[in-house]
């Protein structure tokens, strides 16, 4: 079986119960996925599409860093640019499942 990450907003997706945030990350993980990327609360579009970008090129690009790395890594070049200084736009986001 294929394996894939699923990120998700789970703050977008449900507001008001982190139980049932859980249950939905358990539930991507039943159904295969071994880990999510997820966001703590609700994110600028723009800083959440270019952070995935750079986390899935990290990951799947010449230097294959880890799930854990890439991520790490993603936030740290964000944090870099003026426009996404903030930790808003970075520190949100998650790893949760298998880390390696």
């Amino acid at each position: 079986m294929k394996r894939i990450n699923a990120p998700f907003n789970s703050c977008r997706l449900i507001r008001f119960d982190i139980v049932v945030r859980i249950r939905l990350a358990r539930g991507f993980m039943y159904a295969g996925a071994p880990r999510i990327v997820a966001s703590l609360w609700k994110l600028d579009d723009r800083a959440t599409s270019e952070l995935m970008k750079r986390f899935y090129q990290g990951m799947l690009g010449p230097e294959a860093l880890r799930p854990a790395g890439a991520l790490r890594q993603a936030q740290l070049t964000i944090w870099k640019e003026k426009q996404w200084r903030a930790p808003y736009y970075w520190v949100a986001f998650v790893l949760q499942g298998d880390w390696k």
